[in-house]
């Protein structure tokens, strides 16, 4: 590829992951040879990414800023942040990735509308270093709980009021309503707010995934789209009291639905004040729907694509690391290196499965066969794989801890 510094270019690439054209992206790259930060910004509901150059001016605080800004499609103009735009989003970041010097701890989102909720979802499912873990989001009267949204059917664009529901349930999208694909919809969703109860499911909240991340969300306490003021109050809610997250807020006044109530300037002054910084120590309370990384993570599912939620605690007095409130995790490898776990000494891994079911738990770091593995004092099933370096435990039991000892 080659983008040109100092102006916006528009691209169109085709994933492989999808096949399916992401058309007409914009790439602000700043002159000199970086690193720069990095700005992704997500459109509104039928909205192309050439409009952010009309409706916001994030583009002109990226020149300001020296920072790289990115307007990816996600797929389509109404995607509602679902598997495949989330694809092509990825595809898109990584595709700036490989030819622009990115500082990679200072990667950035922010949303409105549609995109607010798009943006959210991303940041939450997305926390492999390989590729971008963002550092802070912002999200701007965002459509979070993607199930929500269907039963409200919002008047997005003043025209059908079921507008919204018939895209959702387009074969593109979620392929249905949230009664009959579920999972579908959480996935697209940062939370998940029944619509006859307003509860959040607490056991499907890809929020969790967002504690360590800076969080910006802003309102327009009049705007007309209610339920989306409502979601992100929602949202703002249950990150402080239930997540433990820290939240700026911001409430303004306006009327109207657009990206204009809040000032961008301020939103970027917001996001420059974080860094990412990824803990290497303590509670690690994650919930993928997918396999691959997730922190120092990199998890298998026994049933693909459904909520795989786990919690893993890494203690560095005693080179220890937890694992427990774990269901449908087939395999969880643990990333000795990026954690403050040493595999040159004895290490412990304790492990509590919610299933009678078999769980495979994998230590890397071990150039060599350890010295001796125990389990509660005795023997475990356990292997080498030279190949990967990796211890290999097998974990048979539920309901009660099993400690393990890896000697080295």
């Amino acid at each position: 590829m080659a983008l040109t510094p100092g102006q916006i270019n528009t691209e169109t690439i085709t994933p492989a992951a999808t096949g399916v054209e992401e058309t007409g992206f914009l790439v602000y790259v700043p002159s000199g040879a970086g690193p720069f930060p990095m700005l992704v910004v997500f459109h509104a509901f039928g909205n192309t990414p050439a409009s952010l150059q009309t409706d916001t001016s994030y583009f002109a605080e990226g020149q300001a800023r020296d920072w790289c800004v990115v307007a990816p499609l996600g797929a389509y103009t109404q995607n509602f942040g679902a598997e495949v735009p989330q694809l092509n989003t990825e595809a898109v970041i990584d595709y700036v990735l490989a030819g622009v010097n990115i500082d990679k701890t200072k990667v950035y989102g922010v949303g409105f509308s549609m995109g607010g909720g798009w943006c959210m979802s991303y940041a939450a499912r997305h926390l492999d270093p390989a590729h971008v873990v963002f550092a802070a989001v912002c999200d701007h009267t965002g459509g979070v709980s993607v199930d929500y949204v269907h039963a409200a059917a919002v008047d997005y664009e003043a025209a059908d009021p079921l507008e919204s529901r018939k895209t959702l349930e387009n074969a593109l999208l979620y392929t249905g309503p949230p009664w009959a694909v579920p999972e579908k919809y959480r996935s697209g969703s940062v939370i998940s707010i029944d619509p006859v109860t307003l509860a959040v499911d607490p056991e499907t909240d890809m929020a969790r995934n967002l504690k360590d991340t800076g969080l910006i969300l802003t309102v327009a306490t009049s705007d007309p789209l209610t339920d989306l003021v409502y979601q992100t109050t929602t949202l703002k809610d249950w990150l402080e009291n239930t997540v433990g997250a820290t939240v700026t807020y911001l409430e303004v006044a306006g009327a109207v639905h657009a990206w204009s109530t809040v000032d961008e300037d301020w939103v970027c002054d917001q996001l420059e004040l974080h860094t990412l910084s990824t803990p290497t120590s303590g509670e690690f309370r994650l919930l993928a729907d997918r396999d691959g990384v997730w922190l120092h993570f990199t998890i298998t599912q026994r049933t693909a694509g459904a909520s795989t939620p786990f919690t893993a605690t890494v203690t560095p007095t005693g080179n220890q690391v937890d694992i427990e409130d774990f269901d449908n995790l087939s395999v969880i490898k643990v990333d000795t290196s990026t954690t403050v776990l040493n595999p040159a000494s004895a290490l412990t891994v304790r492990i509590y499965p919610d299933e009678a079911l078999s769980h495979e738990v994998r230590l890397t770091g071990y150039a060599g066969s350890p010295a001796s593995v125990t389990r509660n004092g005795g023997a475990g099933t356990w292997s080498y794989d030279a190949g990967n370096q990796e211890v290999v435990l097998t974990e048979t039991g539920s309901g009660a801890w099993a400690t393990w000892v890896v000697t080295p």
